[in-house]
């Protein structure tokens, strides 16, 4: 004999069951997009750092160009 409390149960048991694996799904995505844009977070802190090594180019220039006359005043005097 089936009753409407086994119904209900059996409902019940297959809706929780629903719910785990769309949860599931939800985390699975979850994950997925938030590794996505952490790595378009990094590509982009990449990009910033290579964008302001480039646009220092001309400090980075007389840095160099001090240290070549300080080296080269050295080698001078030695």
């Amino acid at each position: 004999m089936f009753s409407i409390c086994s119904a209900v149960y059996i409902l019940s048991a297959r809706l929780s069951m629903f719910a785990i694996r769309s949860q599931a799904v939800v985390y699975f995505v979850y994950a997925r997009l938030s590794t996505y844009f952490r790595g378009i977070l990094h590509l982009f802190r990449i990009g910033f750092t290579i964008f302001q090594l480039l646009s220092y180019t001309d400090s980075i220039k007389a840095y160099l160009t001090l240290f070549k006359h300080i080296l080269g005043g050295q080698r001078e005097c030695a």
